[in-house]
């Protein structure tokens, strides 16, 4: 009756609606919640009796409610003598002419003194006459009440947590199974794992293991040193080149013919601009109707670039003038040691121009903040970036130009000589073959694997280089491509951040390049135009791209029903505004692609009254007409100078995009134009 009556509406009340480790609550694990509540509720009221005897006035005091209404009762009521009751433990009596004694814990010199005990009524009842006499309370029956009730109070306690920790052993579970549903999280809490035996499937379908979570921290320690190696777009370009030639991708020029180059089971790439790569593999069973599986993401993050006249400072300092690149959270790029990455455009001696990426390794720059003694109240509550007057980050002072440069300011140069040297000295050359260059501003802290458990990633340019990295690693892994009917292919582009609209953007030509080229004959290079229809309908893009994660400190942010967490699988992005381009046709394949490999997915669509940010996947699908998908790793941060997302999570999207590659033709649809 208490479990059904009161327990179970309290329990209600306080945590809405509850759910165990499978998703619902299971009648066994019904009954041991009410067990170990009840129990636990005894404990309580026990012990707050406890608490109650021990106060002025509390229950036994002579001059309690309850006392005497018990006197009122019974009034020949015969108790026992206070003189005669047996202490239990330590009693404290305050007898007239002699110090305060507390038997049992005496000295042996205190023991040796006889204290009489006065005489007292014979009913402890009888508090009138007891007061009169002046006789002071012994509170033994109080006392021994509160200590019988401490100890019940203590038992009910410890048989309730070993009742508790007794049902997490026999069904390998944490005890706390009153969690709510809207706070419970198994995607963050490894620690679980162990108690598992690692079978966290178990517990949840869509949850990882420990095979799985041993994997993902491999693939985030290999992300992390694959965005270490890209602090510019045309870094992340150049990477994949090595790694793409490295796995026997050979390089094509769209300035030449392709005509008899192309082959089955060939592998193959092309760049634009230095910054943006399309890269694929043709199918050992391809046709020129047959389709592609295409993978879109893009190389670019937000970040400050260096002006085509820099050269700036005022009070003693030397200053780069910057233009804010995208839209970057700006206050994050203030006080961290900042440094150039880029490429340069020099002039050998032959007089040839040469592009060269530069990576200068050290920290050369900086944007300090204001100390907060010479802000206003009103600067110190809203801090607000004026990005032209409050972004000029700092490269040296005058002085130190002039003894350790040799080289005094001067208003006529285009760029400080100082930062000239640096990029020679890395380049190797002299400052003035130095004809141009397109630098970036980066941050020289390393990514890292972080967190109490290293199931992290904080770094930089996680939105969207996580996306390449995942992207490129699925293409020169996916096997089977001699039995593959299709052509796998990847685009990373440049430029996302600032609309896409570049001849190396999303919005060029590079796909539509891709798919004529390769729906042409091989050797002869003719080709039926409706075969370029054909291929574009039975083709998909997934346009990859980095995921808002919910925040727990701002969960409001996200609608209730769409709230992206770490560790929890791809997330499929949805607007009804084609923010996004994905659709139910697309979502459903995608969806049976992760069935297939084992990967968790989960679901993303803003509220109405908030903003919504797009990707290449409108534009690409817009471009070439081929139906897109938009998804990505769940992050935290996103266009912060340090970002944040989930091991887990990348070695899920590779596995997805593998899948893509492998299954995506298996994948039965009735009507691929639907």
């Amino acid at each position: 009756f208490f479990a059904r009556h009161i327990m179970d509406p309290l329990l209600s009340a306080m945590y809405g609606t509850y759910k165990t480790t499978s998703g619902q609550v299971q009648p066994n694990e019904k009954v041991f919640t009410y067990v170990v509540a009840t129990i636990s509720s005894m404990g309580v009221v026990a012990l707050i009796l406890s608490f109650m005897s021990h106060t002025q006035g509390g229950i036994g005091s002579p001059t309690s409610t309850f006392t005497k209404a018990f006197a009122t009762m019974h009034p020949t009521s015969s108790q026992p003598r206070i003189g005669s009751a047996k202490p239990i433990g330590f009693e404290r009596h305050h007898v007239a002419g002699a110090p305060n004694i507390v038997k049992g814990s005496q000295t042996r010199a205190t023991r040796s003194v006889n204290h009489p005990t006065p005489a007292m009524p014979t009913n402890v009842f009888h508090n009138d006459e007891m007061l009169a006499q002046n006789v002071p309370f012994t509170r033994l029956p109080s006392s021994s009440s509160s200590m019988q009730a401490f100890s019940v109070g203590m038992t009910f306690a410890f048989l309730s947590g070993i009742l508790a920790l007794t049902w997490s052993w026999a069904t390998k579970q944490r005890p706390n199974v009153l969690q709510p549903l809207q706070d419970r999280d198994f995607g963050s809490d490894m620690a679980m794992a162990a108690t598992m035996g690692g079978n966290l499937s178990a517990l949840n379908p869509d949850f990882i293991n420990v095979a799985t979570w041993t994997q993902g921290k491999e693939f985030g320690a290999r992300m992390v040193d694959y965005i270490n190696e890209c602090p510019s777009a045309f870094h992340a370009t150049a990477v994949a080149i090595q790694r793409l030639e490295a796995c026997g991708y050979e390089r094509i020029k769209e300035g030449s013919s392709w005509t008899g180059k192309l082959r089955p089971n060939g592998k193959y790439y092309f760049t634009r601009n230095g910054s943006s790569i399309v890269a694929f593999a043709v199918g050992g069973k391809y046709k020129p109707q047959n389709g592609f599986k295409i993978i879109g993401a893009h190389t670019d993050s937000p970040n400050l670039q260096i002006k085509p006249v820099s050269a700036t400072g005022k009070a003693g300092f030397q200053q780069v003038s910057v233009a804010t690149y995208g839209g970057g959270l700006w206050h994050t790029w203030f006080d961290r040691d900042l440094t150039l990455a880029g490429r340069v455009i020099m002039q050998t001696p032959e007089g040839a121009l040469q592009p060269r990426l530069v990576n200068i390794k050290k920290p050369i720059l900086k944007v300090p903040n204001l100390c907060i003694h010479l802000q206003s109240p009103d600067e110190r509550t809203a801090f607000k970036v004026a990005k032209e007057k409050d972004i000029c980050p700092i490269l040296c002072t005058n002085v130190a130009a002039i003894l350790d440069g040799g080289v005094p300011p001067s208003r006529d140069v285009k760029h400080h000589p100082a930062m000239l040297n640096i990029l020679a000295d890395e380049l190797g050359c002299k400052p003035e073959q130095i004809v141009d260059f397109e630098m970036s501003l980066a941050d020289t802290q390393p990514g890292v694997l972080g967190g109490a458990f290293n199931e992290f990633i904080f770094s930089a340019r996680i939105d969207n280089l996580a996306s390449c990295f995942c992207a490129l690693e699925s293409l020169v892994t996916a096997p089977d491509l001699e039995n593959d009917p299709q052509v796998r292919a990847i685009a990373l582009f440049d430029h996302e951040e600032v609309g896409s609209s570049s001849n190396a953007g999303a919005g060029c030509t590079q796909l539509i390049t891709l798919v004529k080229r390769l729906t042409a004959d091989f050797d002869t290079g003719s080709s039926n135009p409706q075969d370029y229809d054909i291929a574009i309908s039975n083709s998909m893009i997934f346009s990859a791209d980095g995921a808002h994660a919910v925040h727990p400190n701002y969960m409001e942010k996200h609608h209730e029903l769409h709230r992206p967490e770490l560790h929890k699988g791809v997330v499929l992005k949805f607007n009804a505004n084609q923010r996004y381009a994905t659709n139910a046709i697309t979502a459903a394949i995608t969806r049976e692609l992760a069935r297939r490999a084992g990967v968790p997915i989960q679901d993303f669509s803003v509220g109405n009254d908030t903003p919504c940010g797009s990707t290449i996947g409108p534009i690409t699908a817009t471009r070439l007409g081929i139906k897109t998908i938009d998804l990505g790793i769940a992050q935290l941060s996103m266009h912060s100078i340090r970002e944040m997302c989930g091991t887990g999570d990348v070695f899920y999207c590779c596995k997805l995009f593998e899948a893509f590659f492998t299954d995506y033709h298996k994948v039965e649809i009735d009507d691929p134009e639907m």
